[in-house]
């Protein structure tokens, strides 16, 4: 099972690397989006690998991406990253579910929907979706997740347990 631990000074917490490949690509490695131009087992996009270049000082280019190897590096970056630029959590879920958010909506719509109040009903479907589908690959024993990670949409700001 392959993870992200992310730590923080309030509490740590694991990010689903297996989760997010299997909702991204459905674990095919030369998986692209023609749309967004997303490639690989996490469907990286151009501008996330272009800041990962920038970041790492590297020249990787889209077809790399279809190495498994290389677009795990930049996904667990990515999700580092995320993590370090999104506002603080409450709590482990509620920042596991704004890492899913960004990852998935990108992290400019994600900070304001954040500055908005951070109404789930007010997240695109497809969001809304990709939560869900966390939460059943989490669920349905597919990797070894604590219980903080489980039901990710119950812990979004405004939900009943937030």
């Amino acid at each position: 099972m392959k993870y992200v631990l992310l730590a923080g000074t309030l509490f740590h917490f694991y990010v689903s690397l297996d989760a997010i490949s299997y909702i991204e690509s459905r674990n095919i490695p030369a998986a692209f989006n023609r749309k967004t131009l997303a490639t690989g087992f996490y469907q990286i996009t151009p501008i996330c690998l272009k800041h990962y270049n920038q970041t790492h000082n590297t020249k990787l280019m889209l077809r790399d991406l279809i190495d498994p190897f290389v677009s795990e590096a930049v996904a667990r970056w990515y999700i580092e990253w995320l993590y370090k630029s999104l506002p603080p959590a409450k709590n482990p879920s509620s920042a596991l579910s704004q890492i899913l958010i960004a990852y998935n909506w990108g992290i400019g719509n994600t900070l304001k929907w954040l500055e908005a109040g951070a109404d789930k009903t007010k997240l695109p479907s497809e969001t809304r979706e990709y939560l869900k589908s966390y939460d059943r690959w989490i669920l349905n024993g597919q990797s070894g997740a604590t219980t903080e990670t489980k039901k990710v949409s119950d812990f979004l700001p405004g939900s009943k347990r937030d």
